[in-house]
């Protein structure tokens, strides 16, 4: 009887499985980009109908208040009259009103929903993006498969072996070409929808700010006044062209800090008879913006007006993808390293393996491999610890922005640091001033100083209720022999008063009663008001917190750091125990609890440190100890920015207090904006003002960082990590398995 062979394959099945493999990839990546635009547009429609509520109730608050108090009044009054009581109920006012607006919050979701499903959402480029990988990956597989070298056919198995195995480096080429050009050609299609679109509709990518996620308007109209005293040429009023971050908690946490700080001190005003100071018609700010007298060249402003060439052929504005795309290079970057070998242990076996001839240098056999053991280790250190250094430096470059370039930073976000940093604005407009001579000079015994200038930190000494003069430049000494020779004048005019006996007239407003009348910092704690340590005082520099204690002032931000965070990550932890395991959480709800906890004390605690370490090396630059082991050192020195980089680089290293695993998504989450301000430190412009050579290396950047992505995903799953890990799913990698199968064997 003989054996009936196997009914071949119909070629109806394998176009079947052709098309799954091709259209599934691309339905997963639609659903996944769909869900991209879909959820940051439902949780900013939460947060505007939140924020429109507190608002309302807290206007209603103040009106019910209100009314008792004058109600009261009456009836305290010479001729009592009897006042109905008020009618306000809380049904009424307060719950009934924010349930019939919640509707509001269905539609804009329901719009959202609509415009993520168009061709100009996420969802269609990600589709794209897949359909093309695969079907191009095809095409040049078979391209290339049939096209290449033919060996002597064999039935051994080496062979066999041989063949899959060049078989296997032509798909890995062929899927990392037509990823990355899958990947280039989405998001070009995703810069021309968006660049096509009307402006301030809608359907404007994630990239763009929208009305739901500006400042509140209590904040905004106390920044305003600030900033339009002290900065005649502000552009804080002008819509900002910079994208916002990529990720929504950025969003959430700025919002909601937003809502909970408030920016001191609380009087904004100044009580100076300088209150509006017209410009001088000599004034050096002008000559400072139109000449650089240091290099003799137009400033850069005026070089801009002047370069029209250049401009015609630059957006204007940052590419709307560009936060995409650093996204992309840094997770690309981060799956590129683990999917290559590492090579931990290289120095160290180049070490050992010396030849004898080297022995004078580095010693006997038994001294090399001592070294090169401590070339292992320490290599091994460093690669453990990578993420936190990695967040340490990009730290280092977001802070400094921060401090003296926050152009290079999204609003947003310079918004969210301010916050939680609660450091008033005009201290950090004087900072850029000593530095960067903008918007206003400010520096001490400068002749260029403006009133403007004068008024920024004065205005904030008087409502901070120090002297006004503690703000003026001019006025305060600049090094401790500068120090030392205005409290000797200042002394010997007092004598002389005494000696012709007249009395020595003191300012009773002064902190500790005006002790030396005369001497500008008279009533300033410590060496300064001794007259042994010249600059600001550290009374004005704390914004009234922990009053002249550096310590304490770093104490007390550290405890309302903590505070606020903990409002801000108790959420963070619960709710993924919520929504995405409430069995678990239902069973042992006291250990969920604890844990959730434990979690969010931890994760305060550390932007606790990051917030006062930065207060803290900015006191210990200025004022604890370099200034007294350096006393011959002016502060137009300390002041210039040596405490603001001590601070950048030490606030980073706060994230060793959380957890490991937690480092690296911090890390890579940072890492986006520290590469845009580098970008902008080097080549000013570039990509803020989004020129063509800017916009074709996003293109290509993306499209290379997509295609390590794709093909490691495909070819090795377990080198993904966080969100990379979903392309895993969408590719049907078993990602999950093959870590757990590498954890097992190396353990």
């Amino acid at each position: 009887m003989t054996s009936v062979p196997p009914a071949p394959t119909s070629r109806h099945q394998r176009r079947v499985r052709l098309a799954r493999s091709v259209l599934d990839p691309a339905a997963k990546a639609y659903l996944i980009g769909y869900l991209v635009d879909l959820i940051p547009s439902i949780l900013k429609a939460i947060l505007r109908f939140v924020t429109h509520e507190i608002k309302r109730i807290r206007l209603l608050q103040k009106r019910v208040r209100e009314e008792k108090r004058a109600a009261r009044e009456l009836i305290e009054g010479d001729n009592p009259i009897v006042v109905p009581e008020s009618s306000t109920s809380t049904w009424e006012d307060i719950v009934l009103p924010s349930l019939r607006g919640m509707p509001s919050i269905a539609k804009d979701v329901g719009q959202a929903a609509g415009v993520a499903l168009g061709p100009q959402g996420m969802a269609a480029a990600c589709a794209a993006a897949m359909l093309g990988t695969a079907i191009l990956d095809e095409l040049l597989a078979s391209i290339f498969i049939k096209s290449g070298p033919k060996a002597a056919k064999s039935s051994s198995s080496s062979y066999s072996q041989n063949r899959l195995a060049k078989i296997q480096h032509i798909r890995i080429w062929t899927c990392f070409v037509a990823a990355a050009l899958s990947s280039g050609s989405s998001l070009m299609l995703v810069q021309r929808t968006s660049a096509a679109g009307p402006s301030g509709s809608s359907k404007r990518l994630e990239g763009t700010p929208r009305p739901g996620m500006l400042p509140s308007p209590s904040l905004n109209s106390l920044k305003k006044s600030i900033i339009a005293r002290f900065s005649p040429n502000s552009t804080l009023d002008r819509p900002s062209g910079l994208p916002t971050p990529l990720a929504p908690g950025g969003h959430f946490l700025a919002r909601l800090t937003s809502l909970s700080i408030p920016v001191t001190p609380a009087n904004p005003g100044s009580l100076s008879p300088v209150l509006q100071p017209k410009a001088l018609p000599n004034d050096p700010e002008k000559s400072l913006n139109a000449y650089d007298a240091s290099s003799g060249l137009p400033s850069p402003a005026t070089a801009a007006n002047t370069a029209p060439a250049e401009k015609s052929r630059a957006l204007g504005k940052p590419s709307p993808t560009v936060d995409l795309t650093l996204f992309a290079l840094v997770r690309g970057l981060d799956t590129l390293i683990r999917a290559m070998p590492l090579f931990t242990g290289s120095a160290g076996e180049i070490v050992s393996n010396l030849p004898k001839g080297s022995t004078r240098i580095l010693g006997n056999s038994r001294s090399r491999e001592q070294l090169g053991n401590s070339l292992r280790t320490g290599g091994s250190a460093l690669v453990s610890q990578a993420e936190g250094l990695t967040f340490v430096m990009c730290c280092a470059v977001i802070m400094w922005s921060w401090f003296y370039a926050p152009e290079r930073l999204p609003p947003t976000y310079v918004k969210w640091i301010t916050n939680l940093a609660t450091m008033d604005e005009r201290l950090l407009l004087a900072l850029r001033g000593i530095r960067n001579g903008k918007p206003h000079v400010w520096g001490y015994g400068n002749p260029n100083v403006t009133p403007q200038g004068i008024d920024m930190l004065s205005s904030l000494a008087e409502s901070l209720g120090l002297p006004y003069e503690w703000g003026d430049p001019t006025r305060l000494p600049h090094s401790s022999s500068d120090a030392q020779r205005l409290i000797k004048e200042a002394k010997a005019a007092n004598a002389e008063t005494l000696a012709q006996g007249r009395e020595v007239a003191r300012d009773p407003h002064r902190p500790g009663g005006d002790p030396v009348p005369g001497y500008v910092l008279s009533g300033a704690a410590g060496r300064r008001g001794k007259g042994k340590m010249g600059g600001m005082p550290c009374e004005l520099v704390h914004c009234g917190v922990g009053g002249s204690s550096c310590f304490a002032n770093a104490a007390l931000r550290w405890l309302r750091g903590w505070k606020v965070c903990m409002g801000i990550y108790i959420p963070v932890h619960l709710l993924p125990r919520l929504l995405f395991n409430p069995r678990q959480f239902a069973k042992n709800p006291i250990d969920a609890i604890q844990k959730v906890l434990m979690g969010s004390a931890r994760s305060a605690s550390f932007l606790a440190t990051f917030i006062a370490s930065i207060w803290f090396m900015v006191c210990l630059g200025r004022t604890v100890l370099l200034p007294r082991l350096f006393p011959s050192v002016s502060h137009r020195f300390w002041d210039r920015g040596l405490g603001p980089l001590m601070g950048s680089f030490a606030c980073g290293f706060a994230i060793f207090i959380e957890e490991k695993r937690k480092r690296a998504e911090m890390a890579l989450y940072v890492a986006p904006r520290a590469l845009y301000a580098c970008a902008e430190m080097l080549r000013p412009g570039w990509l803020s003002n989004g020129q063509s050579g800017a916009v074709w290396a996003e293109r290509i950047v993306f499209g290379l960082a997509g295609a390590i992505v794709v093909t490691a995903a495909r070819f090795r799953p377990q080198s993904l990590r966080g969100i990379t890990s979903v392309m895993a799913w969408v590719l049907k990698s078993n990602a999950r398995e093959l870590r757990v199968k590498a954890k097992a064997i190396t353990s």
